[in-house]
């Protein structure tokens, strides 16, 4: 050992090369760091199981929301009682109900990639070092920048999709307890549906586009100084 020197309270051995030993201060940063990893992992993990609870309770609840007002209104025209205002009850209450599902969701998926960019960046910066030589040639995650907030192809936003279609079939069955046997009752019927649907997704994907342009705008501004 040719040496050993203390500066600001941090030990630095010399031989051959300079080898940094942590400060106290360092140490207890690096558990930190490695304590909150590991949290956030189960976060995301959190963020997924939460995702297919909302999937499993939507499918149940659409089907029994949906099944319950046809069947009142079936009901209803065999009896020759107007039961149209408690079945539209129903069905607007699962439809407000559904909507809310769709903001969960989307909501989830910030948050689920808020905190993969966090993931990612610690292990990126630690593998900066290439600890016991270790080149990560499986290429597991280390751009802090991915994924994307909207990203066509995420399982997360097929789910949303789904969420979706189901709100347009609700209100398809609003739509249809009203039609009677008016002339083209299938169009009218459609196309609301269909709009409704195509006002959910694109809503969803402009906002989570907002995100990703706000990250983009922080960037171009200097936020990503030390990673280019």
């Amino acid at each position: 050992m040719e040496g050993v020197k203390r500066e600001n309270g941090v030990y630095l051995v010399y031989e051959n090369k300079t080898m940094r030993i942590f400060s106290e201060a360092e140490k207890a940063g690096v558990e930190f760091v490695r304590a909150d990893f590991s949290e956030c992992f189960q976060q995301m993990r959190h963020y997924e199981e939460q995702l297919i609870n909302i999937c499993k309770f939507a499918f149940f609840a659409y089907s029994s929301i949906t099944a319950t007002a046809l069947g009142l209104y079936k009901f209803g025209i065999e009896k020759e009682v107007d039961l149209r205002g408690l079945a539209s009850i129903i069905v607007l209450i699962g439809l407000i109900i559904g909507l809310f599902l769709f903001w969960i969701i989307v909501r989830n998926r910030v948050y689920f990639v808020r905190v993969t960019h966090y993931i990612n960046e610690i292990r990126g910066t630690f593998l900066e070092c290439k600890p016991m030589g270790f080149e990560n040639k499986s290429q597991m995650y280390t751009d802090w920048k991915q994924p994307a907030f909207y990203n066509r192809y995420s399982s997360q936003l097929l789910f949303c999709y789904m969420v979706a279609f189901l709100n347009a079939i609700l209100l398809g069955a609003f739509l249809y307890m009203y039609m009677g046997d008016r002339c083209g009752k299938v169009l009218i019927i459609l196309c609301p549906s269909v709009l409704f649907l195509g006002m959910q997704v694109i809503g969803g994907i402009l906002y989570l586009k907002s995100f990703d342009n706000k990250f983009e705008k922080k960037r171009a501004l200097g936020g990503d100084k030390k990673n280019e």
